[in-house]
């Protein structure tokens, strides 16, 4: 019977983030929905839990080091959703319609 230790500590990675993604997904669903945004944070908490496998302590569970990493990838994703919403409220409507009438009335009269 061949033995299941991982042969070496890539192969026991692997297989704790590829055991993890049930739980990961279902953290990143129940922070955000089950939208886009939800996927959205499992991609970067994946991406994020490769670029640093090398700093995963073997002697400690995998899944509380990957929720942790998660929790901050769910935030980023919050903090983009809020910042993309307020790019579009930048200017108050006021404003644009003032900047509008004064491009208009300086389109009218051939000043550009």
């Amino acid at each position: 019977m061949p033995d299941a230790t991982p042969s070496n500590p890539d192969d026991e990675f692997v297989r704790a983030l590829t055991e993890s993604q049930t739980a990961l997904r279902g953290y990143c669903r129940a922070s955000l929905g089950h939208g886009e945004e939800a996927k959205e944070a499992l991609q970067r908490t994946n991406i994020v839990l490769w670029k640093k496998s090398g700093d995963w302590d073997r002697g400690t569970e995998f899944l509380k080091w990957a929720v942790a990493v998660a929790k901050f990838e769910v935030l980023g994703v919050i903090r983009d959703r809020q910042r993309n919403s307020r790019e579009g409220q930048a200017i108050s409507p006021g404003l644009r319609r003032w900047m509008a009438e004064i491009w208009q009335t300086k389109y009218r009269n051939g000043e550009t």
